[in-house]
């Protein structure tokens, strides 16, 4: 050990203990000690801020899965029962303005709750009678029937759109076409449901 002298030693001590660079040890602990507690606000709120993202995502993921979760679990729409009978004015272009009564019964056995089949027969003025079928699904409707018993039947068809009328109550625009030997007869009629449907569908009488 090299020899010191007590006023070196002295000096040295004082150097270390005293001094630190141009700061004194109670300067030096001090700013050490800020710059720590700064770190440390800093360090909260940034854990502040992720959990408040996470707790955002969370929401946000939960609100995507709902959304796409919620039309799978709901139960399907049972189908409307359009039953009744129609009093229906129409135009064509081979006898212009007309009325005819349609009478629509559903066919339960063979309608699903989305799509619906029904019975459907139609008297003229003149007391003719035509039976066939008629489908919808929703408010959209399509219907079919024969025109004539012959053995190469022709058929009148037909779609339309049903519309809500009072509380109980429905009416459809059907747009239609039948063909014939001279090309074809097509034309439109609006249908109203009447009050009273009582009538049931009735089979073709013997056309005149």
């Amino acid at each position: 050990m090299r020899p010191t002298s007590p006023v070196k030693t002295a000096e040295i001590v004082q150097k270390r203990l005293g001094k630190l660079g141009d700061w004194t040890y109670d300067e030096k602990y001090s700013k050490v000690s800020q710059k720590i507690q700064t770190f440390k606000q800093f360090h909260a709120k940034i854990n502040h801020l992720r959990s408040h993202m996470n707790v955002k995502s969370c929401l946000t993921t939960l609100v995507l899965l709902s959304s796409f979760s919620l039309p799978g679990l709901a139960a399907p729409v049972a189908s409307l029962d359009y039953s009744g009978e129609y009093l229906c004015k129409g135009n064509n272009i081979t006898v212009g303005d007309y009325e005819v009564t349609i009478y629509l019964k559903k066919n339960r056995r063979n309608s699903t709750s989305q799509v619906s089949v029904y019975d459907l027969a139609t008297h003229t003025e003149n007391k003719q009678s035509y039976t066939g079928q008629a489908i919808t699904r929703g408010k959209q409707l399509a219907m079919t029937f024969k025109l004539s018993d012959a053995k190469y039947a022709e058929f009148s068809t037909g779609m339309g759109q049903f519309s809500k009328v009072g509380k109980t109550g429905w009416t459809f625009k059907n747009d239609y076409y039948e063909p014939d030997d001279t090309g074809g007869n097509y034309g439109h009629e609006v249908c109203t449901m009447k009050p009273a449907t009582t009538s049931p569908v009735s089979a073709p009488a013997s056309k005149r």
